[in-house]
């Protein structure tokens, strides 16, 4: 999971292939899906290619989880 939510914040950092970057992160999350840390990463990107509805979804997602999480509840 660490090589795709790596490979996803390098091509979001890129502003290319943001495709293929949620791609990668929702692969990281497969292979670990209680790592709130990639869910934010996938959040972000929806918010990068403008998909608030998709953004927060995945911020509530992680608030289910963990409602402590700071940048869940403040995005």
């Amino acid at each position: 999971p660490l090589y795709h939510i790596k490979l996803a914040q390098t091509l979001l950092r890129s502003h290319r292939k943001i495709t293929r970057a949620t791609e990668a992160a929702r692969r990281a999350i497969e292979l670990d899906q209680y790592n709130a840390e990639y869910k934010l990463i996938l959040a972000e990107l929806y918010e990068a290619v403008g998909s608030t509805s998709k953004a927060v979804e995945t911020y509530q997602d992680i608030l289910r989880w963990d409602q402590t999480n700071e940048r869940a509840r403040f995005a």
